[in-house]
């Protein structure tokens, strides 16, 4: 967190301590933990918005990065704290994994990590696309939000800014009645909506933003506690200047550099060289063949397997490339056989289907392409270092654009819109929907996803 009055961010393990003595009094539980939902929101957004570059404000120990570097279309990342000895501490937090190697991305990203004051204006930070600020407002003194607020939306202007931070209406769902009694040690205040609202309005009015509400961790299993609102409530501000106003702002800016530069790293990425038609082919024939060997399983030998065309257009890798047409004509240049209506793909089982093909071969050069594509790091660095992502009985849908509902939510059936851009290169944010539909393609529909069971117990 970002505490220029205080020691920094030694707050996370003091959150820690802070949690488990709060546990005993079984509190609200969050499937799956509300932090993991605050940055599945942010990831979400700047997804979205296809943001290519993003500095993480208040950053603590690094984990938000873990997530922030799903985003496919990201190419410059900063990380920003004030506690240069955590910072020191932990600054291989940035460094590539094996899995980045194994599964590349598919455009270079740089990232740094600096210690410094979000307060304070470092040239090499202006002109980035958004600025996050999640759960870091609450931590500051009025006199230095005054001056953060005053560096991100008056010096670095960036085009989008996500900022969390907790609404104080749900805390009576805490058995906290007291207004004065605040969910961390050294949070300095929290705000209900219309606090937090009046404060984002006068942003918007001051330094020429407009602004979406929105948050995390409703309490859905609680119908009648729906009134207090998500347990972290958000905004997303949108800057309304337009280009050549803000490159005029950024050449009468002071070219300082106050931040100390203490890590830098630059992840892998493959460089593809095949035409968008080879492309195109490539993907529809893997989304297709996948669809199919699943429903292989439920089908006779002989027996014809339909899939609908729009099941293999409604793949985000096929979608980020073509609409239902050129799929269409994909699947004829490809030598598949089309119902009249051109609605459904017409296979029929036989004997070299069942047999090993270079198209299912892992061997093959097709497989590496399509599967690097399509298989990401995402459940890898959900479900390994950050257990607990997921949760059972939980279901989100997919629907495109961005969206402003809540991604996760709490012990209910069903999860609200988890949006997804529709517009990537690979599956970062939709491999788990997108493996899903392979399940449900003999209904030829998109489904809703069940995962996997983790409960946490969260408070900040």
């Amino acid at each position: 967190m970002d505490l220029t009055e205080s020691e920094g961010s030694r707050s996370e393990s003091c959150a820690v301590e802070h949690r488990q003595e709060e546990d005993a009094e079984d509190r609200v539980l969050f499937n799956p933990p509300l932090y993991h939902q605050r940055y599945m929101f942010a990831v979400r957004h700047l997804t979205c918005h296809e943001v290519k570059s993003v500095v993480d404000m208040g950053c603590s120990d690094g984990s938000f990065f873990k997530v922030l570097a799903m985003v496919p279309t990201l190419e410059q990342a900063a990380l920003l704290d004030v506690d240069h000895a955590l910072l020191e501490s932990k600054k291989r937090v940035i460094n590539p994994e094996l899995r980045h190697f194994i599964h590349r991305r598919s455009v270079p990203l740089t990232v740094s990590l600096y210690s410094g004051s979000a307060g304070d204006f470092d040239s090499r930070l202006c002109g980035l696309d958004a600025v996050t600020l999640i759960e870091v407002i609450e931590h500051l003194h009025p006199d230095t939000l005054e001056q953060v607020t005053a560096n991100v939306f008056g010096n670095m202007r960036p085009k989008f800014c996500i900022v969390t931070t907790p609404n104080s209406e749900f805390n009576i769902l805490f058995g906290n009645e007291d207004p004065k009694q605040f969910r961390h040690w050294d949070h300095k205040f929290e705000w209900t909506r219309q606090e937090f609202q009046l404060w984002c309005h006068e942003v918007c009015v001051k330094f020429g933003y407009s602004v979406e509400y929105s948050g995390v961790g409703y309490p859905f299993s609680d119908p009648h506690s729906l009134s207090l609102g998500p347990c972290s409530q958000a905004a997303i501000f949108s800057s309304q200047h337009d280009e050549k106003a803000q490159a005029v702002h950024r050449q009468n800016l002071p070219n300082t550099e106050c931040y100390t530069l203490i890590a830098t790293c630059e992840f892998p990425f493959r460089k593809d060289e095949r035409s968008l038609e080879e492309k195109i082919d490539d993907q529809v024939q893997y989304c297709l063949n996948s669809m199919i060997s699943f429903r292989r399983k439920e089908v006779a030998y002989g027996e014809e397997i339909t899939i609908a065309v729009s099941a293999v257009a409604d793949f985000s890798c096929v979608k980020s490339l073509c609409g239902i047409e050129t799929v269409r004509e994909s699947l004829l240049r490809g030598g598949y056989h089309l119902s009249e209506d051109k609605e459904f793909v017409v296979h029929l089982e036989d004997e070299s289907d069942l047999s090993d093909n270079g198209s299912d071969d892992p061997s093959s050069g097709y497989h590496d392409v399509c599967l690097a594509e399509t298989e990401t790091s995402a459940q890898d660095s959900l479900l390994t270092e950050n257990s607990g992502l997921f949760a059972t009985e939980n279901v989100f849908s997919n629907d495109s654009g961005c969206g402003t509902q809540d991604t996760w939510t709490p012990n209910m059936s069903s999860l609200s819109k988890a949006s997804s851009s529709g517009n990537q290169d690979d599956w970062d944010l939709e491999i788990a929907l997108d493996e899903e539909r392979l399940e449900i393609a003999k209904n030829s529909v998109v489904g809703d996803l069940s995962v996997t069971d983790r409960s946490s117990s969260v408070t900040d």
